[in-house]
């Protein structure tokens, strides 16, 4: 998978559907976005992406590149990746080693809720108490989950907890706790500030969840983080998005059959007015007449189509073949062509330099939304087709 930057701190961060957890129930899904796609679009959720069931052109991987080159927001997709990833590997632990991390037991996958959110930071403090024995020192025994360069300034700022405070849960020592490494791995990658690939989180969230993450390695110290990220991509990333599938050529395509519609819609209009003042014999009947200006109908149809094709965005040609155009975040992916190669290439190929490469729609319901595309073109054609005869029949004669 191509990017423009990749994370020094190891490939494991790449979304891959082989290390999702299954989505969650249905009934624990928040409701869908305010925005109006086709019904067969709507019926696509970020569970079905981020767990593999899509296909080209809507394939994780798709959607990855759309989150890296056209909305610039990839972090958002791979710590939730990450974080259903880590929460699977989490609770497979034995008892004894998730008991050296504590937190709540038996809590059900949780999905994005701005209440619950809220709820966690207002807590957070109690909790903390029940945690910690001894004030957070960046020079302390505790060994801070980061480098003291980028976690230090954060925990100076963060005021010492009383050990006075209700002590529910025995403290544990953060350096036998699981997945440490990962975690500090993991906090420089996406939560300190200048990381790279830093999630847009609010300040006070960011230190709530970097304050429990330097004593508890448990799911759950993420958890605001991931409802944070998931909520932005399912009510902001993924409509758009998805809505973007439902065109299937480039602006060059698009340019070409504007031109190419004005340019049929005056020859037929040409054909209209030159029958309106032609010199007709002295016994041809004013039907007979009229009837001959029907001759351009049929390219005022056709331009009327073409122009409302390139308006849609689809192209009846390459819908024929069963493909889609590269938009142009899609062909930031792709690895350059190697400077060495000079082997000659096809009139295809040739062709692709003009209105861009192509691929395949292997996605059952993209074609659906394809044909039903073609389906609204050919409705425009019948339509106008049918105003512009009575239009054109009902003019008066020149002469």
């Amino acid at each position: 998978m191509t990017t423009s930057r990749r994370s020094k701190q190891g490939d494991y961060l790449q979304p891959s559907p082989t290390c999702l957890c299954p989505p969650p129930p249905s009934s624990m899904r928040p409701s869908r976005p305010r925005i109006r796609l086709a019904p067969q679009l709507s019926s696509i959720t970020l569970d079905d992406i981020l767990s593999g069931e899509t296909c080209e052109p809507i394939a994780l991987a798709d959607f990855e590149s759309y989150l890296l080159f056209k909305e610039y927001s990839v972090e958002n997709l791979r710590f939730v990746v990450w974080y259903q990833s880590y929460r699977r590997r989490f609770f497979a632990l034995p008892r004894e080693q998730q008991d050296l991390s504590p937190g709540p037991r038996g809590f059900k996958f949780a999905l994005p809720t701005p209440a619950r959110t809220a709820e966690r930071i207002s807590r957070t403090s109690t909790r903390l108490g029940s945690i910690v024995d001894e004030p957070v020192s960046p020079t302390g025994s505790l060994n801070p989950l980061l480098p003291p360069t980028s976690l230090s300034p954060m925990l100076s700022r963060i005021p010492s907890v009383s050990p006075s405070g209700p002590s529910s849960t025995p403290h544990m020592a953060p350096g036998i706790q699981p997945f440490r490494e990962e975690c500090a791995l993991v906090a420089s990658t996406f939560l300190v500030p200048s990381a790279p690939y830093e999630l847009a989180l609010p300040s006070l969230l960011l230190s709530t969840i970097l304050r429990d993450l330097a004593f508890n390695t448990h799911p759950d110290v993420f958890l605001p983080a991931y409802e944070h990220a998931y909520d932005a991509m399912l009510t902001h990333s993924l409509p758009h998005f998805l809505d973007g599938t439902r065109e299937n050529m480039n602006w060059g395509k698009r340019a070409y059959w504007w031109l190419y519609g004005v340019l049929t819609t005056c020859l037929g209009w040409a054909i209209v007015v030159g029958c309106l003042f032609i010199q007709y014999g002295p016994h041809m009947s004013q039907g007979r007449r009229r009837a001959w200006r029907l001759l351009g109908v049929p390219f005022l149809t056709l331009g009327a189509m073409q122009m409302y094709s390139a308006h849609r965005g689809f192209c009846s040609q390459i819908w024929g073949r069963g493909a889609t155009q590269l938009r142009p975040w899609e062909l930031a992916s792709l690895p350059p062509p190697p400077a060495h190669d000079k082997t000659p290439r096809p009139a295809a190929a040739a062709r692709a330099k003009v209105f861009g490469p192509e691929r395949v729609v292997l996605d059952p319901r993209i074609r659906a939304v394809h044909r039903r595309v073609v389906r609204d073109l050919l409705l425009a054609g019948f339509v106008s087709g049918s105003l512009l005869t009575v239009v054109v029949v009902a003019l008066p004669c020149g002469r």
